[in-house]
């Protein structure tokens, strides 16, 4: 009799992948915890809405954080999204759960709420997202991780979802550039990889180079199997990388990234200043967006610390009185080019932390 192996294979995945359901709050608890929006909290909303409100796209991250706590009050998210001014909401993919049931579930009851407050829903996608599969269990990932075509499993998911949830669609995509993920020095990536992100690997056709190339080609076959797929109607294609690509590549160090290709591929590109303070930001900004002629394509992501003081560049903040100074600030700095679209947060749960406390 002829063994196979798969069965066997198959209930060591279940046993040792640690797949799990979504960790949701209850609906009430998450509407008991949430303050009230009256009072100060109401005005700060107001004067907040007030700054971006001549923008283009005023979005925000939401990561598995959010999701999680607001999936049994959907409305309560969107509402204080729409309090806020936000208009555009980077709802970060999770591997993990994306094709589960009730993460599924969740998104369908999230969506609409956003359209219903005017808030566009765009899926986040990584660029290291898709360029593999690499299970956290060693076991499997030594043993049992077959090569696929992973660019081909998010195409099909995503697709899938928009086909059998019409009434909560997404409105976009958002392709994140996190090249710096690729370093050497990261445990997580896989044996193997071809090439490391590094400062000594600038240069043409150098690891840096190529990574970056590998990113524009990633996103480029990603969308082509989306149109195969019939899922590409009515999206809009955003990006979002840190501002040393374009800088290096106008310096010659790099034969991708520039701010027109990423302007001439992408409705819509947020930078990453890597800078805290208000003046910095918009120096760093004002080449980037002198660069392209084309109106509203380039945007600010502004990254936000959960503390006033924090080691990483965020927008400086003690209060919100001081946030609000330095956002104006910003702001009146970017907006002085007509290629200014806009902001992205990349977190609401900072953002929350800020214009609540």
């Amino acid at each position: 009799m002829k063994f196979s192996a798969l069965p066997f294979v198959s209930a060591l995945i279940m046993l040792f992948s640690g797949c799990s359901a979504p960790e949701f709050m209850n609906g009430d608890d998450a509407r008991r915890m949430l303050p009230d929006t009256a009072g100060d909290i109401s005005e700060r909303a107001a004067e907040f809405k007030a700054a971006v409100s001549g923008e283009r796209i005023t979005g925000v991250f939401l990561k598995r954080g959010s999701l999680n706590f607001f999936a049994g009050a959907p409305d309560k998210l969107a509402e204080r999204l729409a309090l806020l001014g936000v208009d555009a909401a980077y709802i970060e993919y999770d591997r993990e759960f994306f094709t589960s049931t009730e993460y599924q579930h969740m998104l369908d009851k999230l969506i609409p709420q956003l359209h219903k407050s005017g808030v566009k829903a765009c899926l986040e996608l990584k660029m290291s997202d898709n360029l593999w599969y690499r299970s956290g269990n060693t076991f499997i990932r030594t043993w049992i991780n077959p090569p696929h075509d992973v660019i081909e499993d998010v195409a099909e998911n995503f697709a899938r979802y928009q086909l059998r949830h019409p009434n909560a669609k997404f409105d976009g995509v958002m392709f994140s550039f996190d090249v710096e993920f690729f370093s050497a020095a990261n445990t997580d990536l896989p044996p193997g990889n071809l090439y490391g992100w590094s400062d000594p690997a600038y240069g043409p056709g150098r690891d840096n180079d190529l990574l970056v190339k590998k990113g524009f080609d990633t996103f480029a076959a990603l969308k082509a199997k989306l149109a195969a797929k019939k899922a590409i109607d009515g999206l809009t294609f955003a990006a979002a990388a840190p501002i040393f690509i374009p800088e290096r590549a106008a310096a010659g160090d790099l034969t991708a990234g520039t701010v027109e290709q990423f302007a001439a591929e992408f409705d819509f590109t947020v930078f990453d200043a890597r800078k805290g303070a208000s003046a910095e930001i918009g120096r760093r900004m004002a080449p980037m967006l002198e660069a392209t002629a084309r109106k509203s394509a380039i945007g600010l992501l502004l990254p936000l610390s959960r503390h006033a003081e924090s080691g990483g560049p965020a927008l400086r903040r003690r209060s919100f009185k001081q946030f609000m100074v330095g956002l104006k600030a910003v702001e009146k700095l970017c907006a002085a080019h007509q290629a200014f679209g806009g902001v992205v947060f990349d977190d609401f749960a900072a953002l929350e932390d800020i214009w609540e406390k």
